[in-house]
């Protein structure tokens, strides 16, 4: 029986491959522009530092994390998400000292999640991170929304997708909230039962039952509105931070019900969202906000932060689904047809030359004629063939033909390396 990948995971080759390189690479440019630095984590973690930070009530630790215990009974994860893990190091290795701040990082790795796989969503799927450490700075929040919009823009996102933010509630007020919350939502379940989650959500963990995708929350008469539970503090930074989306001219849309799938968020948070349903009900592209108590609450000290993470996987079935021009592979610039085993040799050498110089070339070495190495040449869609036979050998020279325009030119073998390197494509 042939064996076959894991459900929920991909292989990636050709278009695939080159559609995610291109990606990797505009995304890092873009963040080095910003002066973020890349930072890479073990894909192994403890279990504990995701039941401590992201929330044992939570479905990404309750339901979806690749857990095993190793040969010296140590209970170990495979990362299902990039956040936590910094934190992790960034205690461990004392990156809060003042030295460091503010610490601006980025990750891009794969992350592991038991999930029914559907378009758009994978058990093995790749996320770019974006993170700062410092100050609880609105300045700060803006700047990161400032590097989405120049994500979008870049890659011609803008028209097509909202930006959806909220303001959790917390301190003190958040047990008021929380009070209210599941008096109404036990008050929807005698009259139309919630889902089972929901049921369970209600006592352990009341505000994850607004992140409900079975239930509709937002139809339950007299909701509480987090807002009108925010301290005047809370109240005055979120209408700047409206206020400063608007000034960058970055259009918005508040709703209420956003709470993100982690429990480690406090304060603002944010979802950028397709418009159209491009990949069916899988309509966000990237999510975040503020973890201003994530380090405290592993060890460290108090250090505000904010960040997104942005799934790689939707984010190009996106852009494929809108046509975007990505870049094709080059083709190779030359292809050499060696036909006898003295040629093959001076082929080798002579390939290394032009390889040497950069440039992209295949050769045929099957020794199988000129016949197979047109078809090869052909299959590579190489611009240029040199045949390399006896009489070139002696004579130091060869026919360099253009495949492009089918003309030919003859030339010394020790000038076809300048040559290509003025005609590559």
């Amino acid at each position: 029986m042939m064996i076959k990948r894991p459900r929920g995971t991909r292989d990636f080759f050709k278009n695939d491959l080159i559609h995610y390189q291109f990606l990797e690479t505009t995304l890092k440019n873009i963040l080095t522009d910003f002066n973020f630095q890349e930072i890479r984590t073990p894909l192994l973690e403890t279990e504990e530092l995701f039941c401590r930070s992201v929330g044992e009530e939570t479905d990404v630790v309750s339901k979806e994390m690749y857990q095993f215990i190793d040969k010296k009974g140590r209970k170990l994860v495979l990362r299902p998400e990039g956040t936590a893990p910094i934190v992790r190091a960034l205690i461990e290795n004392k990156w809060y000292l003042p030295e460091y701040l503010p610490l601006k990082l980025y990750y891009l790795g794969p992350m592991f999640r038991y999930e029914r796989p559907q378009i758009g969503r994978y058990r093995q799927f790749d996320q770019l991170g974006v993170e700062i450490y410092g100050e609880a700075n609105l300045y700060q929040d803006l700047e990161l929304i400032s590097l989405i919009k120049g994500i979008t823009d870049t890659f011609g996102l803008t028209q097509e997708v909202e930006l959806e933010v909220n303001y959790l509630v917390s301190g003190a007020n958040r047990q008021d909230y929380l009070t209210l919350l599941k008096k109404c939502l036990h008050h929807e379940n005698q009259s139309r039962p919630l889902c089972d989650d929901c049921r369970r959500r209600l006592e352990t963990n009341p505000l994850r039952t607004l992140d409900c995708k079975i239930d509709n929350i937002q139809a339950i008469e007299n909701l509480p509105l987090m807002k009108d539970f925010l301290t005047t503090t809370e109240s005055n930074d979120w209408e700047d931070f409206l206020m400063g989306l608007n000034e960058l001219e970055i259009p918005w849309k508040w709703n209420p019900l956003l709470v993100r799938g982690l429990d480690y968020y406090t304060g603002l948070v944010f979802e950028l969202k397709i418009k159209k349903p491009i990949l069916g009900s899988q309509t966000t592209l990237l999510a975040g906000g503020r973890y201003n108590e994530l380090v405290q609450s592993l060890d460290g000290p108090h250090l505000p932060a904010i960040g997104f993470g942005l799934g790689i996987d939707r984010f190009l079935l996106t852009l494929e689904a809108l046509n975007y021009p990505f870049p094709k592979t080059d083709s190779p610039v030359i292809i050499t047809v060696p036909l006898t085993k003295e040629a093959v040799l001076w082929n080798l050498t002579f390939l290394h030359k032009l390889r040497q110089n950069h440039l992209k070339v295949e050769t045929d070495l099957t020794l199988k004629g000129l016949k197979h190495g047109f078809k090869q040449a052909q299959k590579t869609k190489a611009r240029f063939l040199l045949v390399i036979g006896d009489k070139e050998m002696k004579n130091h020279q060869g026919q360099l033909k253009d495949q492009i325009t089918g003309q030919s030119i003859i030339l010394p073998l020790a000038e076809i390396p300048n040559y290509l390197l003025n005609h590559r494509q």
